[in-house]
C-alpha cells in the first residue's frame, strides 16, 4: 500500500512515499536486526518536481534521523510506523 505524506515546514514543503523507505541501504536497530530506509529517498534538500525536500521519515529501527537532518517528532499513525520525523538542516 502507498501512502503520500505532505507536511510544511516553513517554507519548505515534505512529500514523502511511504513505499520509498523500503529504498536505500539499511542499518540495524539496536538488538542487531536490518532496518531498511534509514537513507531515505529523495534525500533532504534534493528538489523533485519543483520541490525541495525539507523533512524526511524514517523507520524508528534506524534508531537516529540520517546525517544532515535533525528529530523532530514520532510518528505512531501511520501503518508500519512508528516513524521518526526529521527536518532538514541547512536547506
Amino acid at each position: 500500500m502507498s501512502r503520500t505524506r505532505v507536511a510544511a515546514y516553513g517554507v519548505a514543503v515534505l512529500v514523502v512515499t511511504v513505499t520509498s523507505f523500503l529504498l536505500g541501504c539499511g542499518g540495524e536497530d539496536t538488538s542487531g536486526n536490518t532496518c531498511n530506509g534509514c537513507n531515505p529517498s529523495p534525500p533532504c534538500c534534493s528538489t523533485s518536481g519543483g520541490i525541495q525536500v525539507g523533512g524526511v521519515i524514517v523507520p524508528e529501527c534506524c534508531t537516529k534521523c540520517p546525517n544532515g537532518s535533525t528529530f523532530r517528532a514520532m510518528d505512531t499513525v501511520t501503518p508500519g510506523g512508528p516513524y521518526l520525523q526529521c527536518t532538514c538542516n541547512g536547506c
